[in-house]
């Protein structure tokens, strides 16, 4: 299933995923991860211009659970990007294109 909305676009799990993308965290509920997209998004202004949120769901341990991620970066601006959040105490993680383009990656 496959929806847009402001924040990001909930997205299959086998999905290719241009360039490199960054997690901002895995969440149980849809509207927590496109807040977590939402703010990591301001945290970034004047940081990061590039990329496309996305919202990634799984099922985890029983669970439903929703992944925020921002997609389609070069290197440069996932590691920029993470070290912004990361001074700022906020959570990031830039996963290469193999990691983020494989379905069974811990990530997920």
């Amino acid at each position: 299933r496959v929806g847009t909305g402001s924040s990001g676009t909930e997205a299959a799990l086998g999905g290719n995923y241009g360039g490199w993308g960054i997690i901002f965290g895995s969440f149980p509920k849809k509207g927590q991860a496109q807040t977590a997209i939402r703010q990591a998004r301001q945290s970034l202004r004047g940081v990061l211009t590039a990329g496309k949120p996305v919202i990634i769901a799984r099922n985890w341990e029983g669970a439903r659970r929703y992944n925020a991620l921002i997609v389609g970066l070069s290197q440069k601006q996932a590691g920029k990007a993470c070290k912004h959040l990361w001074n700022i105490g906020a959570y990031c993680l830039a996963l290469n294109p193999k990691i983020l383009n494989n379905p069974a990656a811990a990530w997920r």
